[in-house]
């Protein structure tokens, strides 16, 4: 398996991991403040994928 289908699967990994378990003792305030630096790393890292996709092609 590649690591670019690996790295997905990866990082949907580490970020359940971050919403199931380490979120559990957090304020409301803090874990939408998680939720939304997580979404931000997922928006930044589609972003980067186009990137490469197109400079591939």
């Amino acid at each position: 398996m590649s690591l670019l289908k690996l790295s997905p699967i990866l990082y949907g990994l580490v970020a359940l991991k971050i919403v199931l378990w380490d979120m559990q003792d957090f304020s409301l305030m803090q874990k939408l403040a998680v939720c939304i630096l997580v979404e931000l790393c997922m928006l930044g890292a589609a972003v980067e994928y186009r990137r490469f996709l197109s400079a591939r092609s």
